[in-house]
């Protein structure tokens, strides 16, 4: 507690910018926790989305052997990092670049994980951005709010785009829950901690599902997902394998099912 303290003292001039959705997490067990479940070894490379104040990156620097790169959008911080982790950077254990990282020109190594506390507004972008590149994360352990990672694993039992988009590529799970009082400033929901793991692109290639065709397919049925099936997606649509979908809504879709339907699907 007394080193949470002085640390806190010592770099709490930045204060959390609203316009770049910074919440900074300040309990060093669950960033333990969240290094724990990156199953950090000494060769990994870790990309650090938005390290802020270093509070995280501390933590994985400390609690594992992993080449870190942080990559902070906020030009007030790089400076801040800098100075704070000089002796790690002197060892090149960790690096620093100050850019947004969803216009990074960083060139990623043949495999890196993603770990980090993610704003809020961009969470869908970030998490789509990294599983639909050619070259995809190992697997991303993500601070995320609650209502999110809660839906991208259908826990209401309900699929949505986002759901769907992660579960082609990974595995999602939830490997802990934590309560918005562990950051600073104290954001309005909880959060849990977001693991996707076993990410690849085989899902495509076994199915034989053309990738940009399955995304095309599932946006037009969500943007009217209060009718059913045989009212949009599957309104022309003349296949007797169809008919069980024609009274479904597409938030009732598994993910084995829209394989069935796309493959069934003529598109004219």
């Amino acid at each position: 507690m007394k080193d949470e303290i002085n640390e806190s003292i010592e770099y709490g001039c930045i204060k959390a910018k609203k316009s770049l959705g910074q919440n900074f997490l300040t309990s060093k067990d669950i960033g333990k926790k969240i290094v724990i479940a990156g199953n950090l070894q000494p060769l990994d490379t870790v990309i650090e989305i938005g390290p802020g104040k270093g509070f995280l990156t501390d933590i994985l620097l400390n609690e594992s052997d992993a080449h870190i790169v942080a990559i902070e959008k906020d030009d007030r911080i790089p400076e801040i990092l800098q100075g704070r982790f000089k002796k790690h950077l002197d060892s090149g254990r960790l690096e620093i670049r100050h850019e947004d990282i969803l216009n990074s020109e960083y060139i990623f190594p043949s495999s890196y994980k993603i770990i980090a506390n993610i704003p809020y507004y961009i969470t869908g972008l970030i998490i789509r951005s990294f599983l639909a590149r050619d070259h995809q994360p190992e697997c991303m352990i993500l601070l995320v709010q609650k209502e999110v990672g809660e839906r991208i694993i259908s826990k209401d039992g309900k699929e949505s785009i986002l759901s769907l988009s992660v579960k082609v590529y990974g595995l999602p799970s939830i490997v802990g829950n934590v309560s918005k009082i562990h950051f600073s400033p104290s954001p309005k929901v909880d959060s849990v901690i977001l693991k996707i793991d076993s990410i690849s692109k085989e899902f495509f290639i076994n199915n034989k599902i053309d990738e940009s065709t399955f995304f095309s397919i599932i946006k037009q049925a969500f943007n009217q997902k209060r009718k059913q099936l045989g009212a949009t997606i599957l309104k022309n649509q003349k296949s007797s394998e169809l008919e069980s979908y024609l009274v479904r809504r597409p938030e009732t879709i598994r993910l084995k099912e829209w394989v069935h339907i796309i493959k069934e699907i003529k598109i004219n």
